[in-house]
């Protein structure tokens, strides 16, 4: 909306544990269960303001973060992804039914991991995307229309 500021701001905890788990070799009770963060933050501001020109309607800025960690990556709980944070931006340009947004995610450039196994004695890591900008451009097609 025009003229509105919308701050969004979200947080998770997750403190999941193995009840009972034990493969045989070794016994897990207590260990927290791979893959689920402990920690989810997301914080966000958007704020669009209207133009008074004849080729520009109206600006959004958005700034964000994102945070995630610590993840464990396997049941012993050996392996781990520290918590971690991404920065990203954009500044919009609407007018009529076109919008040009400018956009960078990572802007940090942090190094983290998405991903970890283990397979057949072979470990498999994926790394997060670097610094990424770009830009989109929106072109509205058909207005919902309300009685």
């Amino acid at each position: 909306q025009v003229g509105q500021t919308v701050i969004q701001l979200d947080y998770g905890y997750t403190n999941a544990r193995f009840l009972r788990y034990d493969n045989g070799l070794e016994n897990f009770k207590g260990k927290r269960v791979p893959f689920a963060p402990e920690n989810t933050l997301h914080a966000s501001i958007d704020r669009t303001v209207s133009c008074k020109s004849n080729w520009l309607d109206a600006v959004t800025v958005h700034a964000g973060y994102r945070g995630c960690g610590t993840i464990w990556w396997s049941e012993s709980n050996d392996v781990s992804q520290p918590f971690y944070g991404l920065f990203d931006a954009s500044l919009s340009f609407s007018r009529g039914r076109y919008t040009l947004q400018c956009w960078g995610k990572n802007l940090t450039n942090t190094d983290y991991d998405t991903f970890y196994f283990v397979s057949m004695g072979n470990a498999f890591l994926q790394k997060g995307r670097p610094l990424q900008v770009g830009a989109k451009l929106s072109i509205f097609l058909a207005q919902h229309q309300t009685n």
